[in-house]
């Protein structure tokens, strides 16, 4: 296995490890430190110390982000990216802006929260259905 392949199924694992409304509790690994977190125990936008946002559809550069999205990224928006009940909510919406028909955020940690190695805890509930992408990265 490739090591992002390995992280992938690692991911699917822990996502699937945890009954639904429940939370694992965290228990550091020996040698790891907590160098960035977030337990969405607030209400409202994405708190701005921890999360940035990609904006836009990523033209010039990388138009539809490198896949052909067809969504145009907001920022600061709580339609499409909010902190509700302790869950960071991300939603997709069939509305136009910049000539594109939906909406979502793209949330990103970068320059907020850079490292390079460690071990990494995420609970997610992902979408399925036609047209969705959903990713963690």
């Amino acid at each position: 296995m490739y090591p992002i392949s390995q992280l992938f199924w690692a991911l699917s694992l822990l996502m699937n490890a945890t009954p639904e409304g429940e939370r694992m509790p965290t228990v550091p690994e020996d040698g790891y430190e907590l160098v960035w977190s977030d337990e969405f125990d607030y209400q409202g936008l994405p708190d701005p110390q921890k999360w940035g946002y990609d904006v836009g559809t990523g033209c010039p550069q990388i138009c539809g982000w490198g896949n052909n999205e067809l969504q145009y990224y907001t920022e600061s928006r709580e339609e499409n990216a909010r902190v509700e009940d302790g869950i960071l909510v991300i939603e997709a919406h069939k509305e136009a802006m910049e000539d594109n028909g939906f909406t979502s955020a793209r949330l990103v940690s970068r320059q907020k929260g850079d490292w390079q190695y460690g071990y990494i805890e995420i609970k997610a509930k992902l979408p399925a259905g036609r047209g969705t992408w959903p990713a963690i990265w």
